[in-house]
């Protein structure tokens, strides 16, 4: 009858034969327990075979008991016990009371997949000491641990490793017990026997001599062990003055430089000191003086003396010989000493001493209350010699490190400053580290507590940030609106409550960005950039939207977005992106919308229009969060709202195949059709941008930039773009700006230059947040806003625009009437400036090429012409003061030139469209003068940049200075992308072009047509 389920896996004799899936299920019942996973198993009879038991499986492997079981197969007993953090299993013979051995099966709860023996067998004990001490002799292992062996009556010989050591005659008629110790003597190796007994050494052996195992194991009469302690015995009888002095005897040093002597007083004396390190053969020879007793070392030669020590000195044995000739480190304590007493005590003024600047820059000094003491600072990172000299002065103590040549200063220290002694050397010139540190500390007491403002200093931009300091275990940086790596300028200011780090170019004057460190009286754990980067900007704008979407936060501001692959992000929560889904394939940028409706709240896309929807998604619905924002499903309704976008209504398109460039140009001017004639636009009408946006815009806020009227302007909105007009410009001029273009013709964005372009319109809300520019420019387009349209416009300017902002309207060929500037300043509060009140002077260039281009009388009226209505600049700031009337709606006036006669220039500007199409030749022309070399290529990709490479390193020949190699590479480029001369060459109107931009740096390209070779030569 069975006791519980498992009694029939654990029979009570071994005879019982198990099956296969019975010993799987016991050998999983003994793992749980070994696990902590089930009770311990019963006690169960097993088979013992020759020296072990299977137990169980576990992991594929076989778990077997071995050792301490006799070779014998006999039926066994095992009992099972947990055991503080061991579990153990015993193993008994039949008779369940005679324990066989102890094993260990797991340990710490970890399972051993060979169970630990606690007793192990004879035989286990002798395999494994004889395979130490083979390894021992092989000499890839340790010196065997001595043991004890007994012997029977009458036996001679001792077995150790498959070889026997005779001891000779019989050691008694009774058992005797051994003692095997084993020595390393140099390149030999011995097995000293001992009795113990009366710990007499009966015999020694060696078991290798000078490296190699003997195969015949030669005794030896006297161990080195004897000859050691026989000389121990007569140095000590020498010292204690029992005998003579010792023979002489060679030893060998250590790897040290040390020799070791003898043993006194249980302590190993040696000798130390001015040896040598490494293990070479020395010759010791012991001499009497008067009451002294020395120890002489010398070389193997016996001639070559390497030092003298003390072992007996005024009748005082000492355990620590005394060098006569000091080793390099004793002779450093020695001087550590003497500095230290003069350092912290009443000590005399050491002498100069030699010293090494480690490769770090630092000078190991002492060792002063447990610490080493280094002299640190401004030292130089280069491991070299130098040499310390020592002063006192007044109550102070000062260390001076000099070079090797004992002229040059490198920098000095105090020790004692002012009567205190300081416990780290104060450098009297600090390294770059102490200055950072020293600055650190300044700025975070000033940030943190009332310290005095910091002085400003030199930092970098590294990856678009600098590293301020570190606080609260952090680094602190400062990010936003930074740039490319460079140097810049760091200013700190207070400013009422307010705590303020400026970010300055390396001129310490052009303002990159500030940071509020303290604001409104709060200390702020990370700093606050005025211009925060897009990337900050869209970290905010998400955390808006998720807490809006997620909570009771106020509803978002619309904003811009992107569309790619039909899906554009919206916001990350949790761990993932929510994605508005099915807006279409096509990529281009968007208008995100919120709303809210009852418990609803959506997100509606919109093309750049605001006008178009594209789609709406809910993003709660019925006061459920969806987290995967969910399509609106379309209505009656909401289709009505939707806009199509059809082509103006023509019956003669500007598309078609019987006009002329020009007469398509002049044709999609007239109809209002820019989608169709962006290509012909862009490139017959890009010469006349540098003429009116360069000369006539430009040049006005550059000059008054230089006089100090308005700030520095770095992020522009060009409304009413074409093809990158305002982009262009600056270019020309070499100016650095951030310019977004927005126009509500797809086909001139798709034909700018500019990479940053928004489509919609100029009647509409713009969709920038407010303040988001400092300048916005709106280029002979503001005729075309409806008049209806043109004050929500100016006023929309104004939001977009920073406090201190910049609006630039150029308009040829029409006059602002008087209600325009007056309802600037009265109703928006502008400040308005045109060149006729400014008195704007065309600069030198300018003047010179615009003289040989036309006529006088043509090229003076063209000049009044512009400063009395081609550009009207308008500073925010004034506070506007509405009057009692209507706000208008503005006209503009359209002008015509008079007729100059028939030489070149003439209509060059007219009462229609402001230009005229007969002399853009002329303009271009012009426009190759005016901009020049100042062309700038941005070289941008690798393969752009491999091909400068490869054209500035041809030129290296024939163009000597680097300067100019560069801007001719940039003029090539523009030209040729591929960098080819002969493609210049071929072409004579890009040849003409080239020439006329590469003449002011006194080259020309000659090219040869029968030859087909284009090269470069100064003229």
């Amino acid at each position: 009858m069975r006791t519980n389920g498992i009694s029939h896996l654990f029979p009570r004799t071994a005879t019982v034969e198990l099956s296969l899936k019975q010993k799987r299920s016991r050998s999983q019942i003994i793992i749980n327990w070994l696990r902590g996973r089930g009770q311990q198993p019963p006690a169960f009879a097993a088979s013992i075979s020759k020296y072990r038991i299977d137990l169980f499986t576990f992991k594929a492997t076989n778990i077997m008991l071995f050792g301490g079981l006799k070779a014998k197969a006999r039926p066994g007993w095992l009992e099972f016990e947990a055991k503080d953090n061991q579990k153990l299993v015993h193993v008994y013979e039949e008779d369940q009371t005679t324990l066989l051995n102890t094993f260990v099966l797991a340990e710490n709860d970890q399972i051993l997949n060979k169970p630990l023996s606690l007793n192990r067998s004879p035989k286990q004990i002798i395999i494994a000491r004889n395979r130490s001490i083979r390894s021992w002799l092989k000499g890839i292992g340790p010196l065997p641990a001595s043991y004890d062996l007994e012997l029977e009556p009458n036996t001679r010989q001792i077995s150790l490793a498959g070889k026997y050591l005779y001891l000779g005659d019989s050691p008694g008629t009774g058992k005797s017990l051994f003692r095997l110790v084993f020595e390393d003597n140099n390149n030999k190796k011995l097995v000293h026997v001992h009795d113990v007994s009366d710990n007499t050494l009966i015999k020694s052996f060696y078991l290798a001599k000078e490296g190699q195992i003997l195969e015949q194991i030669e005794t030896i009469t006297k161990s080195p062990i004897q000859i050691s302690m026989d000389r121990t015995a007569s140095l000590i009888d020498w010292l204690t003055g029992a005998a003579d002095p010792p023979q002489a005897y060679f030893t060998k040093t250590s790897n040290e430089g040390r020799v070791r002597l003898y043993s006194y007083d249980n302590i190993v004396v040696s000798l130390t000191g001015n040896l040598t390190r490494k293990r070479q053969s020395v010759w010791l020879t012991f001499t009497t003086k008067g009451e002294n007793r020395l120890v002489n070392v010398f070389e193997q030669d016996q001639v070559t003396k390497l030092n003298s020590f003390y072992l007996l000195k005024d009748g005082e044995i000492l355990l620590k010989p005394e060098p006569l000739v000091l080793s390099p480190q004793l002779a450093a304590k020695e001087r550590s000493a003497a500095i230290l007493d003069w350092w912290t005590g009443t000590g005399s003024l050491p002498d100069d001493q030699a010293h090494t600047i480690s490769s770090v820059g630092r000078v190991d000094l002492v060792t002063l209350e447990g610490q080493k003491r280094d002299l640190i600072g401004g030292l130089k990172s280069r491991q070299r010699d130098c040499l310390l000299t020592f002063e006192a002065s007044g109550a102070d103590k000062i260390i001076h490190v000099y070079e090797q040549d004992g002229e040059t200063l490198l920098n000095s220290f105090f020790l004692v400053k002012d009567g205190k002694i300081l416990f780290d050397p104060q450098p009297v010139t600090l390294s770059r580290r102490q200055i950072s540190r020293a600055r650190n500390k300044v700025i975070r007491n000033w940030w943190t507590a009332n310290g005095p403002e910091p002085e400003p200093f030199a930092a970098a931009i590294t990856r678009g940030s600098i590293e301020l300091i570190n606080l609260n275990k952090k680094a602190e940086l400062l990010r936003g609106q930074l740039g490319n790596d460079r140097p810049v300028w760091l200013t700190f200011t207070t400013e009422e409550k307010n705590k303020i780090i400026r970010v300055y170019e390396s001129d310490r004057t052009t303002l990159i960005n500030s940071y509020f460190l303290i604001k409104d009286g709060e200390m702020l754990e990370n700093p606050e950039a005025a211009n925060k980067s897009e990337r900050q900007i869209s970290l905010e704008r998400i955390k808006v939207v998720v807490a809006w979407w997620t909570g009771d936060a106020p509803l978002p501001e619309p904003y811009p977005a992107n569309l790619s692959d039909g899906k554009t992000a919206l916001a990350k929560i949790g761990p993932k992106q929510r994605i508005l889904r099915g807006l279409g394939r096509k990529k281009r940028p968007v208008w995100i919308v919120f709303a809210e409706a009852g418990t609803n709240k959506f997100a509606h896309v919109y093309e750049t229009d605001q006008a178009t929807k594209i789609g709406s998604f809910y993003l709660v619905k019925d006061g459920q969060v969806i987290l995967d924002p969910m399509p609106v499903p379309v209505t009656t309704e909401t289709a009505a709202e939707t806009i199509a976008e059809t082509e103006p209504e023509t019956t003669v398109s500007a598309r078609s195949p019987s006009l002329s460039p020009r007469q398509r140009l002049r044709y999609g001017i007239g109809r209002g059709d820019y989608d169709s004639i962006a290509a012909e636009y862009h490139e017959l009408l890009l010469g006349m941008a540098p003429y009116w946006a360069v000369h006539a815009r430009n040049s006005l806020l550059l000059d008054l930039k230089q006089r100090g009227d308005i700030d520095a302007f770095t992020r522009e909105l060009s409304l009413g773009a074409g093809t990158s007009t305002s982009f262009i410009a600056w270019k020309n001029l070499g100016q650095v700006m951030r310019i977004i273009d927005l126009d509500q013709s797809r086909g001139m964005l798709k034909q700018g230059e500019n990479p940053h372009k928004i489509r919609s319109s100029m009647s509409q809300s713009l969709p920038f947040a407010a303040g988001s520019f400092d300048l916005i420019t709106i280029d002979s387009a503001f005729r075309y806003v409806p008049e209806g349209s043109r004050f929500t416009l100016l006023a929309e300017i104004k939001r977009a625009l920073t406090d201190q902002g910049i609006l630039s309207i150029t308009e040829l060929g029409y006059e602002f009437d008087r209600e325009f500037t007056q309802a600037l300043q009265n109703f928006l509060g502008f400040r308005v400036l045109t060149p006729a009140n400014y008195n704007m002077e065309l600069d030198q260039d300018f003047e010179r090429d615009f003289s040989r281009l036309f006529p006088p009388r043509v090229a003076q009226t063209i000049k009044d012409y512009l400063k009395k209505c081609g550009t009207l600049i308008a500073v925010r700031g004034l506070e506007p003061t509405p009057v009692a009337r209507e706000i208008p709606h503005f006209k503009l006036q359209s002008l015509a030139l008079p007729n100059t006669g028939n030489g070149p220039g003439q209509g060059i500007i007219n009462g229609d469209n402001g230009f005229n199409l007969g002399d853009f030749e002329q303009l271009q022309r012009l426009q190759l003068r005016i901009s020049g070399p100042k062309t700038v290529n941005p070289i941008r990709t690798p393969q752009q940049k491999a091909i400068a490479q490869r054209v500035e390193r041809s030129l290296s020949t024939r163009v000597k200075t680097a300067e100019a190699r560069r801007q001719i590479v940039e003029i090539i480029l523009e030209h040729s992308p591929s960098g080819s001369l002969l493609q210049i060459g071929r072409d004579p109107a890009k040849l003409a072009h080239f020439n006329a931009a590469i003449s002011q740096l006194g080259y020309s390209l000659e090219y040869d047509r029968r030859q087909s070779s284009a090269s470069l030569t100064q003229k």
